[in-house]
């Protein structure tokens, strides 16, 4: 079963980055689901959901952040141990993948509680650190330049990620729109291989209202 989740390596990136946060994200409402359309209070936003998605369980996603430690990071066991401590430094408020079992498409919410670390200040940094980071290790990865995009008011910046996975024949995409508010990182991104699947994360991230 091909479920290589790029988005799980771009998360466990940008927590190493930060040197581990000292003070646990603190989320004030983890959200709900009604009518396939996602609330969360503390943010104050909402996103309409990719139709028949299937939505992933905690375990789920604990599960994706080891499987993208243990692909990117191989057998550091340091860094191994530093990655599965970063899970607890992040909250991911939703997170759903296709139907298809060979070529998972997914998309996520995920923020980070950026007090400690002030170097990020806008999504921008946000992007400029994780490529950063993408470039120290053996990963075959090619970006976009980063640009603006505003949803519902808020400004947001987006970058593409290319990754190919050699042993899998696989190439995926990613899809990043990043901004910060009440003092988190606050990151909507979408994996891909297909443009199906790109046009239903698109949707849904011009979707979201605040």
């Amino acid at each position: 079963m091909r479920k290589i989740y790029l988005f799980a390596c771009l998360s466990l990136f940008v927590v190493l980055c930060s040197g581990q946060m000292k003070e646990k994200s603190k989320i004030l409402d983890s959200g709900k689901i009604e009518n396939n359309t996602y609330f969360n209070s503390f943010f104050n936003f909402k996103m309409v959901l990719p139709y028949n998605w299937i939505l992933q369980s905690q375990n789920e996603i604990e599960d994706t952040f080891i499987e993208g430690a243990n692909t990117v990071l191989g057998g550091n066991s340091s860094l191994k141990s530093t990655a599965e401590a970063a899970i607890a430094e992040s909250a991911v408020l939703v997170s759903l993948y296709n139907s298809d079992i060979e070529t998972n498409g997914m998309i996520r919410v995920i923020v980070y509680n950026v007090k400690n670390f002030p170097k990020i200040k806008t999504g921008n940094d946000y992007l400029f650190y994780t490529r950063q980071l993408f470039e120290q290790y053996p990963i075959d990865a090619t970006f976009s330049e980063s640009s603006r995009e505003t949803i519902d008011g808020i400004v947001f910046y987006k970058m593409n990620i290319s990754v190919k996975y050699p042993e899998f024949d696989l190439e995926m995409e990613e899809i990043c729109y990043s901004t910060v508010l009440n003092n988190y990182c606050f990151n909507i991104m979408g994996t891909y291989i297909y443009d199906d699947q790109k046009n239903e994360i698109l949707k849904s991230i011009r979707s979201v209202k605040f």
